[in-house]
């Protein structure tokens, strides 16, 4: 089983908890290949928030040659990633606990965020994507898929999602992290203004949605740095 579907079955098995959270967000969103297939076939892969670890370990499977790292802040969840990771054989993938403010060292051909910035006030995106920037290869790659304000409609059903999502992971589950990570609802960005304020930053950047049959407003932005 190679598929996303097999995957989260793989990761049902280490945690039921874990497999069911990434079953009910695989039916909002069944875009994950088009990402990975986004990602550069070789070189260091930075994945920002990477939740549970789902597509750092698609990326780390779909090529041996890439070295992938998944960041988040909550623990629990990227231990179930390694659990997967370890069952699965996959040797260059990693994960580590830390913060957006505190990313791991070095330079990464790619620097990757899939619904994780939308947390965060829109100034604060903006300096998270600057510090990303200076850590590109030359040639480098930004992928950010993200829901967007457009339409309205899918726009609302995003942030009753999440709102959903806070509240059961706070008052059922008790989780202070998740208080932390989203106090104040979701930040979320007009697709045409946010590929302007990368190519702002000296990047190329292309578009496209990603929300055919999702009840989310889901979009891809790539964005790559030209220096050669």
């Amino acid at each position: 089983m190679t598929g996303t579907f097999g995957w989260i079955l793989r990761y049902a098995r280490q945690s039921p908890g874990a497999g069911l959270y990434l079953l009910f967000r695989w039916v909002g969103f069944r875009g994950f290949r088009r990402l990975v297939a986004r990602v550069p076939a070789h070189g260091r892969i930075l994945d920002m928030g990477c939740g549970h670890g789902l597509l750092p370990l698609l990326i780390a499977a779909a090529g041996a040659a890439r070295e992938v790292v998944g960041v988040d802040v909550l623990e629990p969840r990227l231990a179930a990633g390694r659990r997967v990771a370890e069952s699965a054989g996959l040797s260059n993938v990693r994960f580590e606990c830390r913060d957006f403010a505190d990313p791991p060292e070095g330079r990464y051909n790619a620097i990757i965020f899939s619904d994780a910035l939308l947390y965060y006030p829109l100034e604060r995106q903006r300096q998270i994507l600057d510090d990303c920037r200076e850590r590109l290869t030359e040639g480098g790659v930004l992928l950010i898929k993200e829901q967007g304000c457009r339409p309205g409609w899918k726009a609302f059903m995003v942030r009753l999602q999440e709102r959903l999502v806070v509240s059961v992971k706070t008052i059922v589950g008790r989780s202070r992290e998740w208080r932390r990570i989203a106090p104040r609802g979701v930040h979320l960005w007009n697709a045409d203004r946010l590929a302007d304020f990368l190519r702002s930053r000296g990047l190329s950047v292309a578009a496209e949605p990603l929300d055919a049959w999702s009840y989310l407003s889901h979009y891809l932005i790539v964005a790559w740095d030209r220096r050669r």
